[in-house]
């Protein structure tokens, strides 16, 4: 299998009325927010991660790339661009890792698919978090469930 590609996501980890962990779609997580009594601004807030995506690049990057707000200037993401920051991609923020080296990788060992997670202080190096392949299109990636952008 190749990862390489633009995936969105479908799903976010949240919890169910019996309070065990579940994968949720958009409107399951927005009820789970209500039932969890998220102030009304932090839901806008998370169920804004059903507007991103996630690039896995040829060289081994993975990009997040976020919705542009819509109240951002084309100068200010011109300025935000040009300071570095953050490149614009199909349409998206994909924001600059402020250390290259802290830039998130992924990699292919055995057939199977990880990605840097934390930094570990003990190892001074980060750690790998494996990425479940659910099938071809489909991948559980951190905290979200994402699928393959046709």
């Amino acid at each position: 299998m190749n990862i390489v590609g633009t995936w969105k996501v479908s799903h976010i980890k949240g919890c169910d009325e019996k309070d065990n962990a579940v994968l949720l779609n958009e409107e399951e997580y927005k009820e789970f927010l209500i039932r969890s009594e998220y102030p009304a601004e932090r839901m806008k807030e998370r169920m804004m991660a059903f507007g991103q995506k996630f690039r896995f690049t040829e060289d081994n990057f993975v990009e997040t790339m976020l919705p542009i707000p819509d109240d951002l200037s084309r100068e200010e993401i011109d300025e935000i661009v040009a300071a570095g920051d953050a490149k614009v991609v199909d349409g998206m923020m994909v924001m600059s890792a402020s250390d290259p080296e802290e830039a998130i990788q992924w990699k292919e060992e055995n057939g199977k698919f990880f990605a840097m997670a934390e930094f570990n202080f003990e190892t001074n190096e980060f750690d790998w978090s494996e990425i479940n392949v659910v099938d071809d299109n489909t991948l559980d990636y951190m905290l979200f469930r994402i699928v393959r952008e046709q």
